[in-house]
């Protein structure tokens, strides 16, 4: 087991609850009654945290009571340590407090897109400048899923993204001059599938779905029915990244991990174009805990966090972190692609248990986490 990488390290959280909101005085006053919550079960947590593709900023999302969140920001120092800038009341326009279920970078990092539960057809625009919500975005359905138009469409000002319902996948324009923001020509409507949940996005704009069956669906656009459907093993896809040059699929479930390649075999060409991959599927590698290591740190369930990739416009993918109470788990990626290893992967223990974890975006090895109450990067050497 390796050292804790956050020992002795200081709470950024807590150094950050104790300053004040700028727009937001009801807030605050429930922030200045932490401890009175963390007595009664109540305490604030984090939630969520992304870094920024373009510039030194990382956000997390901090519910400081059921319903009412914030938005941190920070930015890394030349130690590579994540130093608290402030905070945003997360509000709809009309001034009620909400957490946001996912959030998502937009228009070259000028917005964020949100999520919230209470309206699951609506999405809010957090202009980041302003430190508020300036438009709430109507869908005519409810959205399970948003993601760019490519993986790294948020590095760009493109102002669509694509969404996803149980039933359905649409292109979104929030400049269209109606209510409902859907594109009448880029969507379509499935009558026999019912059960979409996560959506993801290749380098060059192919398109995958995870299921609650754990089908797994590739396209090459949102209009046309899927090309490839993968028939997974049968446990519920929570969270699915393609990666940037669209070759492989991971698909987070709640205790193993699949990863996926989509070429054809025999051909130049992968599942999400053509005819598809028909009968050549392949087989998932499973990614799991040994036996003995869910043993050796006392694991008596996992529970993974969504899986990621290392991202980056000069970065060939190499791992895959992920993460299951206390436990960071990063599998070496390379050595799957080459050998077909699915067992090679180091642990990492935290000081409590690890909420969502990330790759810095062009930073080989560094990694964004949150727990429940602090936030650091971590450069992660290579297992030996």
């Amino acid at each position: 087991e390796e050292k804790s990488a956050t020992e002795e390290k200081p709470n950024k959280w807590e150094q950050a609850a104790s300053k004040a909101y700028d727009d937001d005085d009801e807030l605050q006053a429930h922030i200045d009654g932490f401890a009175e919550r963390k007595k009664g079960g109540g305490a604030a947590h984090n939630r969520h945290i992304t870094g920024s593709k373009l510039f030194n900023r990382t956000y997390v999302v901090r519910e400081m009571k059921p319903g009412a969140a914030a938005l941190g920001y920070f930015h890394h120092n030349d130690e590579n340590e994540l130093e608290y800038q402030g905070k945003i009341a997360i509000t709809d326009r009309d001034k009620k407090h909400f957490t946001p279920s996912k959030v998502m970078q937009h228009q070259s990092d000028r917005s964020l897109l949100l999520l919230d539960a209470r309206h699951p057809e609506q999405i809010s625009v957090m202009n980041l400048d302003k430190g508020k919500v300036v438009e709430e975005w109507q869908i005519d359905r409810e959205l399970q899923d948003i993601v760019p138009l490519t993986k790294h469409d948020d590095m760009t000002d493109n102002p669509m993204v694509y969404g996803l319902a149980n039933n359905a996948m649409f292109q979104i324009d929030a400049r269209i001059p109606k209510e409902n923001k859907v594109i009448d020509s880029k969507q379509k409507s499935y009558k026999s599938i019912h059960n979409m949940r996560s959506m993801a996005t290749s380098g060059n704009g192919f398109i995958a779905t995870g299921a609650e069956d754990g089908k797994i669906r590739l396209y090459d656009c949102v209009e046309k029915k899927a090309k490839t459907c993968l028939p997974g093993l049968g446990n519920e896809v929570k969270h699915i990244e393609i990666s940037d040059d669209g070759q492989w699929i991971l698909a987070t479930c709640t205790d193993y991990i699949m990863a996926v390649p989509t070429q054809v075999p025999g051909t130049q060409r992968t599942g999400f174009e053509g005819r598809g991959m028909g009968t050549l599927k392949p087989h998932p590698y499973v990614l799991r805990l040994k036996v003995s290591d869910m043993a050796k740190y006392k694991l008596r369930k996992v529970s993974f966090t969504p899986a990621h990739f290392d991202q980056g416009k000069s970065i060939d993918e190499h791992w895959i972190i992920t993460s299951t109470g206390p436990y960071i788990i990063k599998w070496n990626f390379n050595k799957l692609k080459k050998s077909g290893i699915v067992n090679s992967y180091s642990i990492r223990r935290a000081k409590s248990t690890v909420v969502h974890n990330e790759f810095r975006f062009n930073h080989n090895d560094d990694l964004l986490v949150t727990e429940a109450n602090s936030v650091y990067a971590q450069h992660s050497a290579a297992k030996k």
